[in-house]
């Protein structure tokens, strides 16, 4: 599955390394928002992890400052992700960084329904593209 995703031309994939240890990882992809908002995305923020030994160093925002440049090559309208609405952490995080909630989105896991909160991002900050 894994190798497919990263032969897959709508995903862009980004690995952090520290002394040959993936630490993180970051994918987008096109992909329209499952939500219809005044200001449509077109690439979506499909994935972002870090080891919890980098929460708070800053290589969060600077991973999510390439995703943003990238999407803006790509010729991208806006970028967008879903979070699940319990996860404080992450939407803090992303709050920070000029996402807004435009909706929201059911997901399945086992017999389980849950909600995820989708937002939607800038592709510009205040401090220039990706920055």
């Amino acid at each position: 599955r894994q190798r497919a995703e990263l032969s897959d031309p709508s995903v862009v994939s980004y690995l952090v390394e520290s002394h040959g240890e993936v630490l993180g990882f970051a994918q987008i992809r096109s992909r329209e928002m499952p939500v219809t908002a005044d200001d449509e995305a077109d690439v979506e923020l499909w994935r972002i992890y870090l080891d919890r030994r980098l929460h708070g160093s800053g290589v969060g925002s600077r991973l999510l400052a390439r995703l943003r440049r990238t999407a803006l090559e790509l010729g991208a309208r806006g970028i967008w992700l879903a979070v699940w609405k319990e996860n404080a952490r992450a939407l803090a995080f992303y709050e920070k960084h000029g996402f807004r909630p435009v909706g929201r989105q059911d997901f399945h896991v086992g017999g389980q329904v849950d909600c995820d909160v989708v937002l939607r991002g800038p592709l510009e900050t205040p401090w220039g593209p990706g920055r």
